[in-house]
């Protein structure tokens, strides 16, 4: 980067939360996360690392550093149409991906068998449609 150039970088931070207390938190989802965790520092890598952007900017020289977090809801609860709309979509993208996602780091790196990780994501996919969390 040139001087008086910037760089932008975009990445899902993944600390859930409870936006509700009328509603539990859906422990499954949480036990996926740390499960993914595992699975992926065995592979050497990290997926937690949003949060350190700030910090590995201006740590490499970078001055004026802006961070802008978003809220991304998971599920349809909010009132405001927008963000309906956001959240149906996330809702969407996970629904596709964590099938995916655990299938190939559970078997690979956790040593599941295949129907281990089916039986899983029957728990997860449950909570996920009515639970007022973010990440």
């Amino acid at each position: 980067v040139k001087p008086g150039g910037y760089v932008e970088l975009s990445e899902l931070g993944f600390t859930l939360e409870a936006t509700n207390q009328n509603y539990p938190l859906p422990f499954q989802i949480f036990r996926w996360f740390d499960l993914y965790d595992e699975a992926i520092k065995k592979m050497w890598f990290n997926f937690r690392v949003a949060h350190a952007f700030k910090n590995m900017l201006t740590d490499a020289g970078f001055v004026d550093v802006v961070e802008t977090k978003l809220e991304v809801p998971w599920g349809t609860w909010p009132k405001d149409r927008r963000r309906k709309a956001i959240d149906l979509w996330h809702l969407e993208q996970l629904k596709q991906g964590f099938q995916g996602i655990a299938a190939g780091l559970f078997t690979r790196s956790l040593g599941w068998t295949p129907t281990e990780v089916e039986v899983f994501l029957v728990g997860i996919r449950r909570p996920r449609r009515t639970a007022a969390c973010n990440s």
